[in-house]
């Protein structure tokens, strides 16, 4: 999903998406954010145990798209796709 398409389906404006991320979110963009993803927003907030796979979770975007990382394995995909 491009950075675009996540201000479109949240509709709100690229800055504003920039700003919210960067900074401080409220808890209503970070749960928007969850929904649009299809994650439950309250695994935003859990203190669960998880393996060393798993230990790695963020969202980078590269050349206007944007890449959910949930594990070293997606890391490494999207390292490929950078080379």
């Amino acid at each position: 999903m491009s950075f675009q398409q996540l201000t479109d389906e949240l509709h709100i404006h690229r800055t504003n998406l920039n700003t919210s991320l960067a900074g401080n979110p409220t808890l209503i963009r970070l749960v928007d954010f969850a929904n649009v993803h299809k994650v439950d927003g309250t695994d935003l907030f859990s203190n669960k145990q998880a393996s060393k796979q798993n230990k790695i979770n963020g969202f980078v975007e590269y050349v206007e798209k944007v890449y959910r990382i949930n594990s070293i394995d997606d890391l490494e995909y999207l390292i490929e796709i950078i080379k």
